[in-house]
């Protein structure tokens, strides 16, 4: 590994040197592979399960011809699970009689145990592409759950928009009139006073009429 890429302070990478001062030239972009470079180190991109073969354990099942089956899987740990007892009963009754003999089946039973765990590992990226799914089904009913709060939120505007209704009382009137005319007084619209007084009267009325609904 190149100690340079692990180190706490790396150098800037080669391709630094295609940004210099009025000639941007950008590396091309690298070619599509298995494996790339990541802080020093090398990653396979390939989703692939080594066989138990690769690390010296001897399979105990039948891999179906079918890909696309994984049915196999069923039935091959059902058998797994029934060899692993027997091999545990075995234990039992040879740890009672000659326990100096028991790593043969240690081993037996370890190794049924590793083929049981190769056979499940096989369904992670099926919990992966199923747990994406959940994950993707939760975020769209939060959205639609929040979309629809809001449609309702807007309805139920309109609906007191649509009910407004100027306040019968005269004094409520007549206190509008006297707090519209001392807000006018401070402002400086360009518009006539009568016209501007006459529309902060009438918006006074409504966001009364509309505190007095909510």
């Amino acid at each position: 590994m190149d100690s340079s890429l692990s180190s706490a302070f790396p150098p800037p990478p080669s391709a630094y040197s295609s940004f210099v001062t009025g000639v941007p030239r950008p590396p091309p972009p690298p070619l599509p592979g298995p494996r790339y470079r990541s802080f020093g180190m090398t990653w396979d991109t390939t989703d692939a399960l080594p066989p138990l073969s690769a690390a010296g354990i001897k399979e105990l099942f039948t891999t179906s011809a079918d890909p696309a089956d994984p049915s196999y899987r069923v039935s091959e740990l059902s058998a797994l699970t029934k060899s692993l007892l027997i091999k545990y009963l075995e234990l039992l009754g040879l740890m009672s009689t000659a326990p100096e003999l028991f790593p043969p089946l240690v081993e037996d039973i370890r190794t049924i145990l590793l083929n049981m765990h190769h056979l499940l590992n096989e369904y992670r990226p099926h919990q992966a592409r199923e747990s994406l799914i959940l994950m993707m089904e939760d975020q769209l009913d939060r959205k639609l759950a929040q979309t629809e709060a809001s449609k309702q939120a807007c309805q139920h505007m309109e609906h007191v928009l649509s009910s407004l209704a100027l306040p019968a009382d005269p004094a409520a009137s007549t206190e509008l009139e006297n707090s519209s005319s001392l807000v006018g007084a401070s402002s400086h619209h360009t518009r006539s006073s009568d016209t501007a007084a006459s529309a902060r009267r009438a918006d006074m009325r409504v966001w009364a009429a509309l505190s007095s609904q909510l």
